[in-house]
């Protein structure tokens, strides 16, 4: 199978993941011509195998975070997260957990990477990490929340804040020191985009087309509500002040 996380640029180099139920590895590509720069097998995988090579598989991009002056590619996978030294594709940390089909993308504030892994088969969490060396011990684990975190929209972190909402339409805001809930509303409807935030505003696009806008903070507060025709998996983009939705059948751009 062919990957199905999205390709990263940095730098000179384009990263793609590719986590397949037969082949698991990262590569690095000189963008300009496609050569191969490293080539990194994925670690770790013992267990998933040992169930079914279904159970391999996972679909999230990637994120390079500069970590104590050198660049770190933080890449979730079945079983475990694993951070890579982007020169070189060495494997520099890893972190296990249980479960396969991991979509949401790393992101990193407040010294923690904040990445989506599972306390099990079909049952979410989010993982704050301390980066490291070799197996991160339990020391290195700031905190996990498995209350409300989805499968397929990627979290939102703002500052000490962190934003995820579920599949099914529950939103949750969290602190992000702590992983402990600030407040929960069920929105509606059904999820497969990632919130947005622009301009202290968080967008939440539905499945079924009816965007939320909230206040970004502690305090819930809805701003607006729009719906427009169609199914929409695709997260929002922003170019300028321009807002660009894709429904199935539609591009929308929205700007004032």
């Amino acid at each position: 199978q062919g990957a199905a996380s999205s390709p990263i640029l940095h730098g000179n180099l384009l990263i793609l993941v590719c986590d397949g139920t037969d082949k698991q590895f990262v590569v690095a590509l000189e963008k300009r011509t496609g050569k191969v720069v490293w080539k990194q097998a994925r670690q770790h995988l013992e267990r998933a195998l040992a169930r079914n090579p279904f159970f391999q598989m996972a679909y999230s991009t990637p994120l390079v975070q500069t970590i104590d002056g050198k660049h770190q590619l933080v890449a979730t996978c079945a079983d475990h997260v694993a951070g890579y030294d982007v020169a070189t594709g060495k494997e520099l940390w890893w972190l296990p957990y249980e479960g396969c089909s991991l979509v949401g993308r790393p992101s990193y504030g407040n010294g923690l990477f904040y990445v989506v892994g599972s306390i099990k088969l079909d049952h979410h969490a989010v993982y704050a990490i301390k980066p490291g060396q070799g197996q991160l011990k339990p020391e290195q684990l700031a905190w996990q929340n498995s209350e409300g975190i989805p499968h397929v929209p990627s979290p939102l972190l703002i500052g000490k804040e962190l934003y995820v909402v579920k599949d099914n339409g529950t939103a949750t805001c969290l602190d992000a020191l702590t992983g402990k809930v600030v407040w929960k509303k069920r929105l509606g409807g059904n999820y497969r985009s990632s919130p947005i935030a622009v301009r202290e505003r968080i967008y939440f696009c539905s499945q079924e087309g009816k965007t939320t806008v909230v206040t970004t903070g502690r305090k819930y507060k809805v701003l607006a509500t729009n719906q427009l025709g169609g199914k929409f998996f695709a997260s929002p983009a922003v170019a300028g002040r321009a807002l660009f939705l894709r429904s199935d059948s539609h591009l929308y751009r929205i700007e004032d």
